[in-house]
């Protein structure tokens, strides 16, 4: 006897659907900050049928980002709903990291972690690859000790803002996250007032 699937109603077409962890966990939560955040109708956001993206480069052709050359600065977007990112990653945090747990750890370590950002944009020419990226080949300690590299510099020429106790406490697989949802973003040539509004 087959074994009966959970199902959810749809917050936005009313339709019964699987409960997968990507529904529960992510289309239902960002289609109701959408109309309960953000004002939207629910005439405007389509939820079902759903159509997929190819995750990676290397899903077509055997592209990967190896093999079209490494992030570099000068290939960075501006971003211009920072807002939507920075909720998107807290809510993630709040939900799959271990070590901070506590909203206000959450926005320290995210803000922590902008700086690190900051500070690679800064320092990086616009021809030299970013510090701050996720290679689909990377693992996730990798990206955690380039973080952790980034951090170190920015509490050395930030000395006024940082204490030498200071430190990033989220697990790797959550810094890594962070950094895949930010890495192909240019903060530093985002408007002025977007960045301001996500801080």
């Amino acid at each position: 006897m087959a074994k009966k699937k959970h199902t959810i109603i749809d917050y936005i077409s009313g339709m019964e659907v699987n409960a997968t962890p990507e529904e529960v966990d992510a289309v239902q939560v960002f289609s109701r900050n959408l109309v309960e955040d953000y004002n939207y109708k629910k005439e405007q956001i389509m939820t079902h049928p759903q159509y997929r993206v190819k995750s990676k480069p290397s899903d077509d052709s055997g592209q990967s980002l190896s093999d079209t050359g490494k992030l570099k600065k000068a290939t960075l977007k501006p971003a211009h709903n920072l807002k939507m990112i920075f909720k998107s990653i807290r809510n993630y945090l709040a939900t799959n990291t271990t070590g901070a747990t506590r909203n206000e750890v959450l926005a320290g370590q995210i803000i922590n972690i902008i700086f690190c950002k900051l500070y690679d944009e800064k320092y990086t020419a616009p021809n030299e690859i970013v510090r701050f990226r996720a290679e689909p080949n990377d693992t996730a300690k990798e990206i955690s000790n380039r973080v952790h590299n980034l951090f170190n510099e920015v509490k050395s020429s930030q000395a006024e803002i940082f204490e030498k106790e200071d430190k990033l406490v989220l697990d790797d697989e959550s810094l890594a996250y962070v950094v895949g949802e930010l890495q192909y973003f240019s903060l530093t040539n985002s408007e002025r007032d977007v960045v301001a509004d996500a801080f």
